[in-house]
C-alpha cells in the first residue's frame, strides 16, 4: 500500500518539451505544456520555482502553455494570485503573455485565471500576443458532460528575424 508522500508522487504531470527549428534561419525556440499541481500549495510553488530554474539555464526562446493554477483574479490579480506565479516569474525568467481582456479560464466557483501562456527571452520575439477563448454556453452546467472546464488560451508569438548563417 502507497503512502500518501507516493501517491502524490505518482500523480505529478511532467512538463511536455518540443525544441523546433526554423531550417531556413537556424533559429530553435522551445514550446512546453505544464500542468501544476491544484491542491498541494507548496509542491505547486515548487514545481513552479523548479521551471525558473530551469529555464535560466535554457538558452533558446521558450514559450510554456498550461493549467498553472495560479489563480490569479480577473479583478485585481495584481494583489490576488498564487504565489506560484511570483516564483515561475522571478526575476522576469517568464514573462507572461498577457490576454488583453481576463475572463475566468475555468468552470468552478473561483473568478480567476488558473490557464496561462508564458515565454522566456521576449527580447528575442517580434511579436508576442495571447488570448482566452470564450464561445456561448461554453460553461454550460446543464450541459456538464459535453462541455469542457477550461476556456481555451491562444498564444501567437513571432521570432525575430535572423539572417540565415
Amino acid at each position: 500500500r502507497a503512502s500518501a508522500q507516493t501517491r502524490r508522487l505518482r500523480s505529478v504531470r511532467s512538463p511536455l518539451l518540443v525544441t523546433l527549428l526554423d531550417t531556413r534561419t537556424n533559429q530553435r525556440f522551445g514550446f512546453m505544456v505544464n500542468h501544476l499541481y491544484r491542491t498541494d500549495d507548496a509542491q505547486r510553488h515548487l514545481q513552479a520555482w523548479g521551471l525558473n530554474q530551469w529555464a535560466r539555464t535554457h538558452p533558446d526562446p521558450l514559450v510554456a502553455v498550461g493549467d498553472y493554477n495560479f489563480d490569479w483574479r480577473v479583478q485585481n490579480g495584481e494583489a490576488d494570485h498564487d504565489a506560484g506565479y511570483d516564483l515561475l516569474t522571478l526575476d522576469g525568467v517568464f514573462a507572461w503573455i498577457r490576454p488583453p481582456a481576463l475572463v475566468k479560464t475555468q468552470n468552478s466557483r473561483h473568478d480567476s485565471v488558473v490557464d496561462f501562456a508564458f515565454c522566456t527571452r521576449p527580447e528575442r520575439f517580434s511579436h508576442i500576443e495571447s488570448g482566452i477563448v470564450q464561445v456561448e454556453g461554453d460553461f454550460d452546467w446543464a450541459n456538464v458532460a459535453e462541455a469542457p472546464d477550461h476556456r481555451p488560451i491562444t498564444a501567437r508569438v513571432m521570432l525575430k528575424t535572423e539572417e540565415p548563417q
